[in-house]
């Protein structure tokens, strides 16, 4: 896919097309700048300075690769239109969901409802190749995301889109995006993410308050009804939870409390290795320069703690200056004209949302369906703020 990528961008650079970039667009790509510049160089620091081995320029290819991504997503808006850009992401979203949907039901249908071992394993081959402890083991379902936390992260992107709708209305198939909500809820559930559950109530709240006091595009009725409809996915997903995976019930109820929370075995081990990790900046006030991953050998369930870790506070700055960037680029598109410009607008804030709640207890802007999305859209929002600006 990258040489797919880089192979189209030189060639639109061979054809001498004309790429204007207007003077609030240029702020928000200087903004932009500090965190990306950083997460190239910050690796290759730690090679040259003898911490890191030279393998791990890896994750320097990594930050280009998002970057292509923007500048790809611009130019297939500036060849076909953003329209037929986010028509297409809106496709590959839907057709995700159904794929995760029907695969993660054979999941529950083999290792909860009629127990097969060998099915089981099957479906789940990828994880136990690679890991010493089976997911579908400890009652929590993955799906094709492998790991059920990435399941529940997708679970909350596919609720993201169907969030929108309560801002603005666009030409979609309401069946399709019916069930990219319906999916997303399912997808949570199943994954016994605690963290993704949290998210969903935190993204629906936000969205429903807002909603209300700006009153886009529904009336309150139509928003009660809305409530309603979700809530009911919710409790239909808890209920056969409940009978049938009675572990998850287990696990999802305890993130309701802050006690259960507290509590619990697998967030004080967190707690734990966020405390060793962060150690390491008493000796190394710079930190590890290369990815904590692979320098310290833990694995930091937190972006923050994440970038905190490798780059110390001047990394956490740079990041939180993208973040603005990235709002502020969705933001100025959603006083747009053109509906589809603020579809953009609003899908890219609610991911940015999605992604930072999500970072508390993963690494979420790491997860490839995040960093597919947001540079995307970066590159969509990019666009539509040129084309307005003209």
């Amino acid at each position: 896919m990258s040489v797919f990528v880089f192979a189209y961008i030189f060639k639109h650079i061979a054809t001498r097309h004309e790429l204007t970039i207007g003077r609030t667009l240029s702020r928000d790509i200087i903004l932009m700048l500090p965190y990306l510049l950083l997460s190239v160089l910050l690796p290759l620091l730690g090679i040259l300075s003898g911490q890191a081995a030279l393998t791990y320029a890896t994750t320097s290819l990594r930050t280009i690769q998002w970057i292509s991504i923007a500048i790809m997503s611009y130019l297939l808006c500036k060849e076909y239109g953003h329209a037929s850009v986010l028509k297409m992401v809106f496709n590959v979203i839907a057709l995700s969901s159904f794929i995760e949907f029907f695969y993660l039901c054979l999941q529950v249908y083999y290792a909860y409802l009629f127990p097969n071992r060998v099915a089981a394993l099957y479906l789940d081959r990828v994880y136990i190749e690679t890991h010493a402890r089976e997911w579908l083991t400890i009652h929590r379902i993955t799906g094709l995301a492998v790991n059920p936390n990435s399941l529940g992260l997708l679970g909350v992107i596919f609720n993201s889109l169907f969030f929108k709708r309560d801002f603005i209305r666009v030409q979609s198939k309401s069946f399709d995006l019916f069930f990219v909500g319906f999916s997303g809820v399912w997808l949570v559930v199943v994954s016994a993410s605690r963290t993704a559950l949290i998210t969903l109530i935190c993204l629906f709240v936000l969205v429903f308050i807002v909603g209300i006091l700006k009153q886009y595009s529904f009336s309150i009725s139509s928003k009660l009804v809305y409530l309603a409809v979700l809530l009911l996915f919710v409790l239909v997903s808890l209920s056969i939870v409940s009978h049938f995976m009675p572990h998850l019930t287990q696990r999802i109820s305890s993130a309701l409390s802050l006690s259960g929370v507290l509590s619990d075995i697998n967030f004080v081990a967190r707690v734990e290795t966020w405390k060793e990790t962060l150690s390491y900046l008493e000796t190394h006030p710079f930190g590890t320069l290369a990815s904590p991953f692979y320098t310290l050998q833990v694995s930091v369930d937190s972006y923050w703690v994440y970038l905190l870790t490798q780059g110390s506070l001047l990394y956490v700055l740079a990041f939180i200056l993208f973040l603005l960037a990235v709002l502020a680029s969705g933001a100025k598109v959603i006083k747009s004209d053109v509906s589809v410009s603020r579809f953009a607008g609003y899908f890219t804030m609610l991911i940015v949302f999605t992604a930072c709640v999500e970072s508390m207890t993963m690494v979420a802007f790491l997860d490839s369906s995040v960093i597919f999305l947001v540079f995307a859209l970066i590159g969509i929002t990019a666009y539509s703020r040129n084309k307005a600006t003209a």
